[in-house]
């Protein structure tokens, strides 16, 4: 996957405002968190949709990567996995 972020600078340092992946364009409404790591510049940020996203930023190489991502939507188990009943294993030694 392509990852490009658009940024804007604040106070000197460079902010993200626009994640592109692929073929989508992802607002950043937010940057929740921003840590170093010893090459690295790490942003959290969540975008207008609310989703999560953890950005690496490579200064030497100046590269953006994904790191995590977190959906803002609940995520719905199919009716047929929400049985309590589970399956008998059939490990046998």
């Amino acid at each position: 996957m392509r990852v490009c972020v658009e940024t804007y600078s604040k106070n000197g340092t460079e902010v993200p405002r626009k994640l592109h992946l692929d073929t989508r364009s992802l607002d950043i409404a937010e940057v929740v968190d921003r840590w170093y790591g010893e090459d690295y510049c790490y942003f959290k940020v969540k975008t207008a949709g609310g989703d999560t996203y953890i950005l690496r930023f490579d200064e030497d190489r100046s590269e953006w990567a994904l790191t995590m991502f977190q959906s803002a939507q609940p995520h719905v188990v199919p009716r047929e996995f929400q049985s309590k009943k589970r399956p008998a294993s059939t490990l046998t030694m």
